[in-house]
């Protein structure tokens, strides 16, 4: 089983390296990795900062979903993911579409986000807001490919 707080830390250190030169703000010292661990219960998006953050079901040793929130994204952190009705692309409605295949026949749209809370793990990537958009995204992307989360982000 991987060690998340582990593969977490080598993420951000091995996307430093690489793609930290690249831009003139870039202060990987900056940078706040949190883990949290089921069951879990996230916080607010703190003041300052934009997030890079994913779901990982440790059952089965998989991340699920990597996801980006802007500095004025606090919602989209905290807790549309959790409800299907969220918004447009969030994990529980990823969830409920593959249920089936994924083995959660007995999830529903009132049971989902209770169930993520209880069963996954997040990882939190609290970049500073002044950075701007790009580096958030350019680590989403990199998390996307390093993690290959099932389903997508």
């Amino acid at each position: 089983m991987i060690d998340l707080e582990q593969e977490a830390r080598a993420a951000w250190q091995a996307f430093a390296e690489r793609y930290g030169p690249l831009f003139a703000e870039f202060d990987p010292g900056k940078v706040v990795v949190e883990v949290l661990l089921p069951p879990h219960r996230p916080g607010p998006l703190p003041e300052g900062k934009q997030a890079v953050f994913a779901f990982f079901w440790p059952d089965r040793n998989v991340f699920l979903n990597v996801a980006y929130a802007g500095p004025r994204s606090g919602p989209r952190f905290q807790v549309q993911h959790y409800s299907p009705g969220g918004s447009p692309s969030n994990l529980a409605k990823r969830l409920l579409e593959g249920k089936e295949a994924l083995g959660l026949e007995t999830l529903d749209r009132l049971s989902v986000g209770a169930w993520m809370r209880q069963h996954l793990a997040r990882v939190h990537f609290l970049l500073p807001a002044e950075w701007g958009r790009d580096i958030g995204k350019l680590l989403k992307g990199y998390l996307k490919e390093r993690w290959q989360p099932l389903l997508g982000g």
